[in-house]
């Protein structure tokens, strides 16, 4: 329960607050069936006397934070309350003696089964205390939930006790409360949670345990469990009065760096001190709480810290915990762990590894909380505050004749139209894939069909012709235009204003590009530019020129009016985006039949398809193929690049080895933002003018004879 209790103390000051944990009694009066703590009866009791020798070893020192919350667990804490209520007496003397910022910037905390919140010593606690003390009761859901995993020696329910304190509860604390679930209480997660929201709580904090519990088909329920949850919420407009963690915004979507470079908790950075006078990690690396490793100390009452046991708590990141299939998942951001089970689960007793038995019921997690957030925003026009940055992406050809998208055109002779069925099949398998969906439109598809409430299952792009966007712009929230290069002028007869223009534009109308950028920018602030029919006869010198005068533009716009005018061939290079597809691995296309192809041009070739979402999606042979990385690439700095692979197999043969002009296109594009974008934004990420225009020739300088060859 700290979560509440750190979010309302913070908002009281500036800092972090240090958790300092008292486990003050081992011993429970429930036994839970899922509890981490094993259930192992102990009379494990902390002493007066030790708790006061490990607040003098915490505060006697020049490193006491401003802020500390000092934390009670067990067992079950209230069986000790006397004790509790003696420790955070001496806390509050001992501190203001030293004369340590924490004297007042302080917070109690105590995680309670609420069975004996009611009792006259418990409420004189908190009434001594108040203003002072954060209390969180666990409450499991509706009576049959609780009862099922919280019991008394005896047997019996745990339900009809605590709920007796419930309105006492609610009226003085924050209505929060913990549940967990686990396979055998799991089709009984929308009932419980809709009961503690219809009792008055309104933060809920939920999670699946840990543990190797999960059977085949759990993931489904949960997920189905998870969408009832969601309807329920946006149906009775609860989604801004409650707070449930089965939904986040952040969940999703592949790990970026920052996320490799932290850990999934603050083991090691906290301080739990057990009865004996010892410190731990945390709670869960003592011994009562593991089940096949021994306990990890890492200092005691006397001593202080064992520095050198510390050290590999604060060196943990994901990035050495994790292994590559947990790197590589589509939907590793929000996937938490406890280091204490991992450290318990792994045969190397090493933190350094990650149990992954919750695997398929994250990924449940994260296809609801796309349910919830596109019904969210289709509904009530509310976006999602964080959407994953890093996705899959899936384009949907919803017909043979759908408009260019991207800078290989389209050569389809037939007339074939994806069915309604195939339709939302393709839409779960995008959800499926955790993809991004796009769908790509043609001129003559009644678009009406999308008023079909179904839709708003699915947060969509549309990538529809400029011809269908002037009367059918209102009917989707998102979408992007698609504008050939004859049809500016046409746009800059319309009133249409749309989020992002995709241009396509042929080689010999490059000397009008910078004109019909200008145009454009009236009608949008982001421009994808895609040149069609791109090959080594490809006029550089004009395009720099052109490229230059873009720029031009851009660095005037923002210096008179503050406001950012986006290009991807040189706005990509600021903000640090890849225009690289990858097209067969991150991206793929369907076609109106279901078959899967590495992109649209592949299918309009008559390639043969990479795979079918009614045949297990793409072997995985054929994902290798695409996730191979370009060797030139890793010598070039023109993130920008498009790097197309159609376009490498053409000219050199192979998916992953781009041709020499594109390579020198794009480092044309390199230089002149060089040049002048770094004039715009000092201060924000710098682009090197580093004048090479072939990545190939970092490569060969260095072997001579390499470089003789090829020149």
């Amino acid at each position: 329960m700290t979560i509440w209790l750190e979010n309302s103390f913070l908002h009281g000051g500036e800092g972090i607050a240090k958790t300092i944990t008292f486990i003050v009694t081992e011993d429970c009066n429930l036994r839970c069936k899922y509890c981490y703590i094993l259930n192992k009866s102990s009379n494990k009791k902390m002493t007066f006397d030790v708790a006061k020798k490990q607040i003098d070893q915490f505060l006697n020192n020049d490193h006491v934070p401003e802020m500390v919350i000092v934390d009670f667990i067990g067992g079950e804490p209230l069986l000790e309350i006397d004790l509790i209520d003696k420790i955070c007496d001496y806390f509050k003397i001992k501190s203001f003696q030293l004369d340590k910022p924490c004297w007042w910037n302080y917070r109690f905390n105590i995680g309670t089964n609420g069975t004996m919140y009611l009792v006259d010593r418990v409420q004189n606690f908190l009434k001594k205390n108040q203003g002072k003390v954060s209390l969180g009761i666990t409450l499991d859901g509706t009576k049959e939930k609780h009862d099922l995993m919280r019991v008394y020696e005896d047997g019996s329910g745990s339900y009809d006790v605590i709920i007796k304190g419930i309105p006492e509860y609610l009226k003085n604390h924050v209505p929060g409360t913990k549940v967990t679930f686990s396979s055998a209480d799991l089709p009984l997660l929308y009932s419980s949670i809709v009961h503690l929201i219809d009792l008055g709580f309104t933060h809920i904090s939920a999670n699946v345990v840990f543990e190797d519990v999960w059977k085949e088909g759990d993931d489904l329920i949960f997920e189905e469990q998870l969408k009832m949850l969601a309807d329920h919420i946006i149906e009775n407009n609860f989604y801004d009065k409650i707070y449930c963690t089965l939904f986040l915004d952040s969940i999703g979507g592949y790990l970026l760096e920052d996320d490799l470079s932290v850990t999934s908790c603050g083991s090691g950075k906290m301080r739990a001190f057990g009865p004996d006078g010892y410190t731990y990690p945390c709670m869960r690396f003592k011994d009562y709480s593991l089940d096949k490793n021994p306990e990890i100390r890492i200092g005691n009452m006397v001593q202080g810290i064992y520095k050198e046991r510390l050290r590999p708590f604060l060196v943990a990141t994901k990035n050495d915990q994790l292994d590559d299939e947990c790197k590589n998942c589509p939907a590793a951001r929000g996937c938490d762990f406890c280091q204490g089970f991992n450290y318990d689960d792994s045969s190397s007793k090493t933190i350094f590894s990650h149990a992954k038995y919750i695997c398929n019921m994250h990924k449940a997690r994260v296809r609801a909380n796309d349910y919830y957030f596109s019904r969210l925003f289709n509904q009530k026009g509310i976006a999602r505050e964080e959407i994953p940055k890093q996705q899959n992406k899936t384009y949907i050809l919803l017909s043979n004749e759908y408009v260019d998208y991207c800078g290989e055109k389209r050569r389809v002779p037939e007339d074939i139209k994806m069915s309604y069925e195939t339709l939302f099949d393709a839409l779960e398998y995008s959800r499926n894939r955790f993809s991004e969906i796009f769908l790509v439109h043609d001129c003559s598809m009644d678009e009406t069909v999308f008023l079909d409430k179904s839709f708003e299952n699915y947060t969509i792009h549309h990538i529809i012709p400029f011809k269908k966007a002037i009367t059918m712009k209102d009917t989707f929230n998102l979408f992007s235009i698609v504008l050939e290069g004859d049809e500016v002028k046409n746009l800059n007869e319309s009133e249409i204003f749309c989020k992002k223009i995709i241009l396509n534009i042929s080689q010999n109308q490059i000397s009008n590009l910078a004109q019909y950028i200008r145009v454009i920018f009236l009608h949008s602030n982001e421009i994808e530019l895609n040149i069609l029919g791109f090959d080594s006869e490809f006029d550089f010198a004009v395009y720099k020129d052109q490229i230059e005068q873009i720029a031009i533009f851009i660095k005037h716009q923002y210096e008179g009016t503050n406001r950012e005018k986006k290009i991807n061939v040189l706005s990509d290079l600021l903000y640090g985006n890849s225009n690289d597809c990858s097209p067969g691995d991150k991206s793929i296309a369907i076609a109106p039949n279901g078959n899967i192809y590495s992109c649209h041009y592949s299918y309009s070739q008559g390639e043969n398809p990479i795979g079918s979402i009614y045949k297990d999606g793409i072997p995985e042979k054929n994902i290798l193929l695409f996730q191979t990385k370009n060797p030139l690439c890793r010598n070039c700095n023109a993130s920008q690049c498009r790097n197309c692979r159609i376009l490498n197999r053409r000219y050199c043969g192979e998916y992953n080895v781009s041709p020499s002009f594109q390579c020198k296109k794009s480092n044309i594009e390199r230089i002149v933002a060089a040049r002048i974008l770094n004039e715009v934004f000092p201060n924000t990420i710098h682009i090197s003018d580093n004048p090479v225009m072939d990545p190939i020739l970092n490569i060969l300088d260095k072997t001579v004879e390499d470089r003789y060859y090829y020149e």
